[in-house]
């Protein structure tokens, strides 16, 4: 069992089908996906230099359950679609591509997701200014000053 999520949260997802240690997946297999999931999101973050919740109870550690459970449910899924035989049914696709690239943005944008996960603060993460220069005065902005190119004897500026 994870540390952020379980089976059990996982077939709340699921309506209509049961998860325990006789169905197929059986519960032994999601948890075994949960922790997949876990790894996954914990390697990613320690990747990208932010530190993981310390407890699901908290929200940010809601929101790594909620990612887990996306990974493990579509993991389910995909065993329910195979078990039916028909090679067409792509349930649960979505939710894994959509979790690996998760695992990738995160690593691509530290900064959005370490706010996410600290409630709004990115903690010793630089956040940079864009705009214009931070030492100009107002009087550079009042007053521009244009120089002339030596070399131009076009006189235009």
């Amino acid at each position: 069992m994870g540390t952020y999520a379980s089976y059990a949260d996982v077939q709340a997802r699921i309506p209509g089908r049961s998860i325990s240690a006789t169905t197929k997946p059986s519960s032994t297999q999601v948890d075994a996906w949960v922790d997949e999931a876990e790894a996954m999101i914990l390697g990613s973050l320690g990747a990208a230099g932010i530190t993981a919740p310390a407890s699901s109870l908290t929200n940010p550690g809601k929101i790594v359950r909620a990612w887990v459970c996306d990974y493990a449910e579509g993991m389910t899924r995909m065993a329910y679609a195979s078990a039916g035989g028909d090679g067409a049914n792509q349930d649960g696709k979505d939710l894994r591509e959509s979790f690996r690239a998760l695992t990738v943005n995160i690593r691509r944008s530290p900064q959005d997701y370490g706010a996410l996960l600290s409630a709004g603060s990115i903690g010793t993460e630089k956040s940079f200014c864009r705009g214009a220069n931070v030492d100009m005065t107002a009087d550079d902005y009042l007053s521009p000053e244009f120089e002339r190119d030596p070399d131009d004897q076009s006189g235009a500026f």
